[in-house]
């Protein structure tokens, strides 16, 4: 309220955005991961008591899960989230299981409730817990990842590892428990007179026939089975080297950096002007709200070192991604050919420093000259390169000075002393 009448105040960059859209979008595939994995139980069983009991594993087993999440010191962020959503799928796995035999004791063998549970429980206890540890050993690995990458993913293998384990205690439990109390001893809702079982009804019987058709085909083929899913295996090697690898994916976050080095010499106004023209130019840009632009803002470089922070409209309400105004912007910086531009996105990892570059060369020598002509040269190669842009180079050997050698027995009989000297060549 004390600033003047002409000033206005807006946030320009908030990160907080981006991070609340990926929790909340975690959040709606948690749930609806949940839903409709109770809603296939619902269509194959064709019993509401079975999709409940089913249903009740899923958030048993998450919320039982954020016991050890609350141990370790881990929150509820992007990828213990991301681990719980993955789970989901897995969670209900020995519930159904577990359940579908239970049923078919009940539906098929006359079972009463309560002895169905023990029985099928039994019976397929040692299969539900292979399962549960083949799928514990796939995400306990990433637990013991060294690195950066081993401390962004730690977290993402406890919480799915742990996950899949508490499913396993409450198929083994929960599951068996509410069966026999949940569900009606077979013909008891319809006078004792045999009923049609789930597998008599339309949805099923084809499904069944189509299995029993494929499982006969594949017994009586056995090498051409062997040879396929053989051939199918090795295709991982050429489909992984042709969709690439990266750390993180770049996402259309609304922002992007332009960096901006004037040539060496300049002075603070003239890297203002030369930052006006290129404000004036990105500007005019589509979908560009908001443009902060700073000048040694790091605090570390000098009056030659710029920067640009662009804001675009909301992904939603734009036509254009991220990624095509920044080509806009490239095209744009051509026409300042003075001067050394990049345009990146923002990091994805804060507080590492320096540019966000995605390939870095580090070459390092004694030699000052030909550490710059080596530089020279491999900037100018990669330039040549088709798909490489905003290549830089980060020394700067051409920063030009004046030395001055003060003629001391000159000076000393005319009274001036060094200091003097230095002071007049300062203004």
């Amino acid at each position: 309220q004390a600033l003047p009448p002409d000033l206005k105040v807006d946030v320009i960059r908030d990160q907080s955005i981006f991070i609340e859209g990926s929790v909340r979008a975690i959040y709606e595939h948690l749930i609806l991961g949940g839903l409709f994995a109770s809603i296939v139980v619902l269509l194959f069983m064709r019993n509401l008591r079975a999709t409940i009991i089913a249903a009740v594993a899923i958030p048993t087993s998450i919320i039982a899960t954020f016991t050890v999440m609350d141990a370790l010191d881990y929150t509820l962020n992007n990828l213990t989230l991301l681990g719980l959503t993955v789970s989901v799928g897995i969670v209900i796995d020995d519930a159904i299981v577990v359940l579908e035999n239970i049923f078919r004791y009940i539906e098929e063998k006359q079972y009463m409730p309560f002895d169905a549970a023990i029985a099928a429980t039994k019976e397929i206890g040692l299969a539900v817990m292979a399962t549960t540890m083949s799928l514990v050993v796939i995400f306990a690995p990433v637990i013991f990842l060294g690195g950066i990458p081993g401390r962004f993913l730690k977290s993402f293998g406890v919480t799915a590892a742990t996950a899949i384990m508490v499913s396993l205690l409450v198929s083994f439990t929960l599951t068996p428990m509410l069966s026999s109390r949940f569900f009606k001893a077979a013909g008891s809702e319809n006078g004792g007179k045999k009923v049609r079982t789930s597998k008599d009804s339309g949805f099923y019987r084809p499904i069944e026939n189509a299995y029993i058709a494929a499982l006969q085909w594949s017994m009586g083929h056995r090498k051409t089975v062997i040879l396929v899913c053989t051939l199918i295996s090795l295709t991982a090697i050429p489909m992984g080297a042709r969709i690439g690898k990266d750390f993180f994916p770049d996402d259309d976050q609304d922002e992007f950096d332009i960096t901006v080095k004037t040539p060496e010499g300049t002075s603070l106004e003239g890297t203002d002007e030369i930052l006006k023209g290129i404000e004036a130019r990105i500007k005019k840009l589509p979908e560009v709200r908001h443009l902060l632009t700073t000048i040694n803002s790091g605090g570390t470089g000098g009056v030659t070192e710029g920067g640009i922070y662009v804001r675009l409209s909301p992904l939603a309400e734009r036509k254009i991604s991220q990624f095509n105004v920044m080509k806009l912007a490239r095209t744009t910086l051509q026409d300042f050919p003075a001067t050394r531009t990049s345009v990146q996105s923002l990091s994805a990892i804060g507080g590492g420093g320096g540019r966000n570059a995605t390939v870095q060369i580090v070459v390092r020598g004694t030699d000052l000259n030909v550490l710059g002509e080596l530089a020279n040269r491999f900037t100018v190669r990669m330039k040549g390169i088709s798909g490489i842009v905003d290549v830089d180079s980060s020394i700067n050997i051409g920063n030009p000075e004046i030395q001055v050698k003060i003629l001391r027995d000159k000076a000393s009989d005319l009274g001036v002393s060094v200091t003097d000297v230095a002071l007049a060549l300062r203004l």
